[in-house]
């Protein structure tokens, strides 16, 4: 049976200065961000055709949300590449 010791291991290994994030989990972050981003533009693209209509409201109230959510992710991606 192969030995897991490399990836078992590695996120035990701390350096001076250093995240105590994993690369895996940075890019787990970035994912979702990416994936945030993404919804972000889908509900800024349905305010943006939605009118004037009450269905206008409900629109940007999504989009708005979808910032909110799109910026938090962000921060978390930056917290896991700066070692906050």
């Amino acid at each position: 049976m192969a030995s897991n010791w490399p990836r078992e291991h590695t996120h035990r290994i701390m350096l001076p200065g250093r995240s105590r994030h994993t690369p895996s989990s940075a890019f787990e972050r970035y994912l979702d961000w990416r994936r945030q981003s993404s919804t972000c533009e889908v509900a800024y693209r349905r305010w943006a055709t939605a009118g004037s209509s009450r269905d206008g409201a409900t629109a940007f109230a999504a989009y708005t949300a979808a910032l909110d959510r799109e910026e938090q992710a962000a921060a978390l991606y930056e917290a896991a590449v700066s070692g906050g």
